[in-house]
């Protein structure tokens, strides 16, 4: 389960390629509101914690904005 939050823990989603590559295992992505983000109970379920790099003044894109950019991370990453 790898769960999109910007938390100090987290890791720069490019870098969970390494933690993909482990057999032919499920892969779930957790998002929370843009507002509050994802619960800390849930947050610990998950295997990794990611944030998508961000530029400028803003700080969250639109939920359905980071799950399609850590879909399309993830998809590249599994190609190589």
């Amino acid at each position: 389960m790898i769960g999109l939050e910007n938390t100090p823990e987290a890791v720069p989603l490019q870098q969970i390629g390494n933690s993909l590559h482990t057999g032919h295992r499920k892969i779930g992505i957790l998002a929370g509101s843009e507002n509050l983000g994802i619960r800390d109970h849930l947050i610990k379920l998950c295997d990794v914690v990611a944030k998508i790099p961000m530029y400028g003044k803003l700080h969250s894109h639109n939920v359905h904005v980071s799950i399609a950019i850590g879909l399309y991370e993830i998809t590249r990453t599994l190609r190589t």
